[in-house]
């Protein structure tokens, strides 16, 4: 007499468990990389050996590499950013001025921004820079 073999099934691991996480995970920090406010144009700052950091209130200007500025990811002229932080002096609600120049701006342009803000009644101005060890 001959018996049948019981066909051998494979059984398979269920992954919807895993799928889920990592669709979880996925939708995480795509609402965690949401919340960070993008500038209002790329800028590749300058390298500086001394690393101070602060974590005060601050007020940061942006400049790119055409001299162009933006304030609050708003694009502004000289003027505007001259009433503007004249404004934020006389307020005194203005803790600390920070200028994130582009490596690559021309040095005139930086100069002329910088006799604009000090201009302002500004007694500090912080330039902003990356130490040249730190990764882009």
């Amino acid at each position: 007499m001959q018996l049948k073999q019981p066909l051998i099934t494979k059984k398979f691991e269920n992954i919807l468990p895993l799928v889920n996480v990592v669709f979880l995970l996925l939708i995480f920090f795509m609402l965690a990389g949401a919340f960070s406010k993008p500038d209002a144009f790329k800028v590749v700052v300058p390298t500086a050996e001394n690393d101070n950091t602060a974590d005060r209130k601050v007020l940061t200007i942006l400049m790119n590499s055409e001299g162009e500025l933006a304030l609050d990811n708003s694009i502004i002229n000289g003027v505007e950013l001259k009433n503007i932080v004249i404004d934020e002096v006389e307020n005194d609600s203005l803790v600390q001025l920070q200028l994130k120049a582009d490596a690559n701006v021309n040095a005139t342009r930086l100069i002329d921004v910088m006799e604009i803000l000090s201009d302002t009644g500004l007694h500090s101005l912080h330039l902003l820079t990356v130490s040249p060890d730190s990764k882009q």
